[in-house]
């Protein structure tokens, strides 16, 4: 198994850092902590993310024309969500376990300040996504959170869950756990929606917390035969395919979507123990190719 020690980032790749920063700055509520510009034909930065989560966002685009991102961009999976990167104890462990699973490390490399990196491809062994693994003294991202309470913005309180979306749940869920430990939370009847069982969907879901408690992995499986999830795999192959957001208030979330000139799409309520939920999504169209969703719940726990 390959032990991690944080969560550090979610990245997204871009064609311009630029408006998608001003879009998770002024919107979601993320601040700047650092810049970097020419690093393996990369431009970026990193923004600290609102709320309890601990797990930065890292905005990527093309440094020049040379740079592999355009390939990713201009393929069938860009832009939007690129990779997730962790911290783990040591590269040499982590790419061994690999390797004994018959899963080549893609990318291993020691930068100037001796950090170590390995990356487990999307197509060689990452189940359609991209993992970065790194080794340092210390974590990347540092930043501790914090409390946003501007009323212009979401109102982001934690990133709840990073979904990834599979032709077998089975399959993807076990290899979860048995390459990064993580543990299930929930699994939804066939067809069933996870906050309201009478409920029926177009796919079926298992949730799993990271082993870190920084946030969790929600995996989706198409079911019956219409599922918008066909879709989804028939363009793109399994992979990420959005992220979901915890506010502290969903008038305000709304009001900030409308003030901003978002719109939002497929909200929906309900009664989870007698404690009211609601949820609404964010298209990519209006997040640079990342679908966002967020909600929130009356009583801690109720939403899955």
């Amino acid at each position: 198994m390959i032990d991690t020690l944080q969560w550090d980032h979610v990245s997204i790749a871009a064609r311009a850092v630029g408006p998608v920063s001003e879009l998770w700055k002024n919107l979601f509520g993320f601040r700047e902590i650092i810049t970097f510009t020419g690093s393996s034909g990369l431009n970026g930065l990193t923004l600290e993310a609102p709320g309890s989560s601990k797990i930065a966002l890292e905005i990527i685009e093309p440094a020049d024309a040379d740079s592999y991102l355009h390939s990713f961009l201009d393929g069938p999976h860009g832009p939007g969500l690129h990779h997730i990167a962790f911290q783990v104890p040591s590269i040499k462990e982590s790419t061994d376990f690999l390797r004994s699973e018959g899963i080549t490390p893609w990318g291993e490399t020691i930068d100037e300040e001796g950090t170590k990196y390995a990356y487990i491809h999307p197509r060689e062994g990452g189940q359609g996504v991209l993992f970065q693994l790194y080794e340092s003294t210390s974590p990347w991202n540092q930043a501790p959170g914090f409390l946003d309470t501007e009323i212009s913005h979401l109102g982001i309180t934690a990133l709840n869950h990073v979904c990834h979306v599979t032709e077998s749940l089975e399959h993807t869920a076990s290899w979860y756990k048995k390459f990064f430990g993580l543990s299930t939370i929930y699994q939804s009847p066939l067809g069933t929606n996870s906050n309201d069982t009478d409920q029926k969907v177009q796919f079926s879901s298992h949730v799993l917390n990271w082993p870190t408690k920084q946030s969790r992995i929600e995996i989706l499986e198409p079911h019956g035969d219409d599922s918008f999830l066909y879709d989804f795999l028939d363009k793109r192959g399994p992979g990420l395919h959005h992220l979901t957001f915890q506010v502290s208030d969903f008038g305000q979330a709304l009001a900030a979507c409308e003030n901003y000139g978002v719109s939002v799409f497929g909200g929906r309520e309900g009664i989870t123990d007698g404690a009211l939920w609601r949820e609404t999504f964010i298209h990519p169209r209006d997040a640079f190719g990342v679908l966002v969703q967020f909600f929130w719940e009356e009583k801690s726990g109720i939403w899955v």
